[in-house]
C-alpha cells in the first residue's frame, strides 16, 4: 500500500468516525414522536457501545437487520 493510499484511508476513517459520533450523539439526544417502542433495547446498547468488539457490532447489526430487513434500505448514511 502506498503512503498516499494510507493517508486517504486514514482521512476516510476519521471522517467516518466523526460522522458516526455525530449520529450517535443525535440519537442519544433524540425524543421520539411516536410510541412505537422502536428504540427498545437501544439505550442499553448505546451505553455499552464503546466497549463492544467488532464481532459484537457485526452481530448487533445482523440482529437489527433480521428483525427489520427494510432498515437496510433506510440507512441515513
Amino acid at each position: 500500500m502506498s503512503t498516499e493510499e494510507v493517508r486517504r484511508r486514514f482521512l476516510s476513517a476519521l471522517l467516518q468516525r466523526l460522522y458516526s459520533e455525530e449520529q450517535l450523539r443525535t440519537i442519544q439526544e433524540a425524543r421520539t414522536e411516536d410510541d412505537a417502542g422502536d428504540l427498545q433495547g437501544l439505550d442499553g446498547m448505546l451505553g455499552q457501545l464503546e466497549h463492544l468488539t467488532v464481532k459484537q457490532l457485526r452481530s448487533a447489526i445482523t440482529q437489527m437487520l433480521k428483525a427489520d430487513p427494510s432498515m437496510a434500505g433506510k440507512c441515513a448514511c
